[in-house]
């Protein structure tokens, strides 16, 4: 073997093997590295996040629970006390007309929520729309050209 074609003394030859595939090697084994340093750190900060919501879908169905019954003993309270003012002490007229008085704040409840929606639906996501409109244009001029 000639002087010139001889390797580097103190060189390791998977630390400088030359050509592309080396380089991609060690650009691939890089990659991997961080990769795995982001999968850990991730990990890491998302047990503690999961746990924290955890505890606040636990403590938000809790209230929700509480909230239930307490809205329930309320509605019981309300009829009854109709029924004592109102109707002798009876309790069916009285239930019905908690009852009424529930649908027509449903029903009101519903009608705000269509008229909201329907106003709206032209401004939600407004951003998003426009930048889809524009991909749809690109898209659209873009198309004949490339089937040349």
């Amino acid at each position: 073997m000639s002087p010139l074609m001889q390797p580097p003394l103190n060189s390791d030859p998977e630390k400088t093997s030359a050509g592309v595939t080396g380089t991609l090697r060690r650009l691939l084994a890089a990659a991997v590295m961080y990769l795995e340093a982001r999968f850990r750190l991730a990990c890491m900060e998302g047990g503690g996040a999961f746990k924290l919501l955890a505890a606040v879908i636990v403590a938000a169905l809790t209230s929700l629970l509480f909230a239930s019954i307490a809205y329930v003993l309320l509605m019981f309270a309300v009829v009854g006390w109709v029924a004592a003012h109102w109707w002798q002490g009876e309790l069916a007229p009285a239930a019905a007309v908690v009852a009424a008085a529930h649908l027509l704040g449903a029903a009101a409840l519903a009608l705000w929520a269509i008229r909201t929606l329907s106003t709206s639906s032209k401004t939600l996501f407004h951003a998003t729309r426009h930048e889809f409109q524009q991909d749809k244009l690109w898209l659209t001029s873009s198309q004949p050209n490339s089937r040349n």
